[in-house]
């Protein structure tokens, strides 16, 4: 048996990752994982387990962190509580693999793929410094196909590299290829230049929608998401469980969404585990029909909290 094999059998990473960062892989198999909580490698634990705190800090390459208390039991370690809250901001779901970078004084970045093997999009941060002061006007109800967009920065802020699961930055193949092209190839050099404006692009407008969505402070209860691929195309949502603690205590197998364009709401069924809580059936079909895609937020607005019934306001990425 090769060394690269004994690692991944122990749920340790190829020896391609380096050596300064100690890594593990957790994969989500049952609700208990994605839920409640999520038990760290013996291995990992051993070797490093006597130097982690009572709390860690999980960071995503997006930029946000989560604060997670650490449950000992002889000589076995879980993120325990702040983990639902992490599972449910990533939307983590069976399948999902996750890469688990330790930096030392009890601090991990996390990398976390779908199904499709597909890094995520993860949720966003939005830093006071990388909007203008134009994001905060209120535009609620503001449409897709309007001549309206939403006002950009002059200059979009550096993007770092991101970091793939050996630690290593991820370089786009393209700009790689490109560097070894010779000067005639110029025209292809320029349109992926293109491209990496447009992903920054969109980028700062995801930013700008989400930090309008957090600014706009109707009286009822309220809460705010950003669309990621789950909500777009896996057919459901994650309610933030404060939310569904506070306001979903009777736990109503159904709910009711309705926009400013439509008098009919739409009838959405909520899907509860635990300290989990999610739109399912008829959540796909609203997605659709509202047109919402990766990047847009809503804000959910509870006008009846006998019926369940949500107001819905769209700020738009694109």
């Amino acid at each position: 048996m090769t060394m690269d094999h004994r690692r991944e059998c122990d749920g340790q990473p190829p020896s391609c990752a380096p050596n300064t960062t100690p890594h593990f892989f957790k994969i989500i198999l049952n609700d208990t994982s994605r839920d409640t909580k999520l038990r760290l490698p013996y291995k990992f634990v051993k070797k490093y387990g006597g130097e982690l705190s009572h709390s860690v800090c999980l960071k995503v390459p997006g930029g946000s962190e989560w604060e997670v208390d650490i449950m000992r039991q002889d000589c076995k370690v879980w993120f325990e509580k702040g983990w639902p809250e992490f599972s449910n901001s990533c939307s983590l779901d069976h399948g999902h693999f996750l890469v688990f970078g330790y930096e030392g004084n009890s601090k991990f970045d996390v990398c976390i793929f779908d199904r499709t093997a597909t890094e995520i999009d993860y949720p966003i941060t939005v830093e006071d410094d990388d909007l203008s002061g134009e994001i905060l006007e209120d535009c609620p109800r503001g449409s897709r196909n309007s001549g309206d967009k939403s006002p950009l920065p002059g200059s979009p802020p550096c993007k770092k590299n991101r970091k793939s699961s050996t630690g290593k930055p991820e370089i786009n193949p393209k700009i790689q290829m490109d560097d070894d092209d010779d000067d005639d190839e110029n025209d292809e050099s320029d349109e992926g230049s293109e491209e990496g404006e447009d992903e920054d692009n969109h980028g700062i407008r995801k930013k700008i929608a989400f930090q309008r969505a957090k600014a706009y402070k109707p009286a009822d209860p309220h809460f705010v998401v950003a669309i990621n691929p789950s909500c777009n195309r896996g057919g459901y949502m994650h309610v933030p469980s404060l939310f569904s603690k506070t306001y979903l205590v009777k736990q109503p197998t159904q709910i009711m969404l309705q926009t400013v364009s439509n008098e009919e709401p739409w009838y959405v069924d909520m899907h509860y585990h635990r300290s989990s809580s999610r739109l399912r059936t008829g959540w796909l079909g609203f997605v659709r029909s509202n047109n919402l895609l990766v990047g847009d937020a809503c804000v959910f607005v509870l006008k009846d909290n006998n019926e369940f019934l949500f107001d819905v306001v769209f700020y738009r990425a694109t």
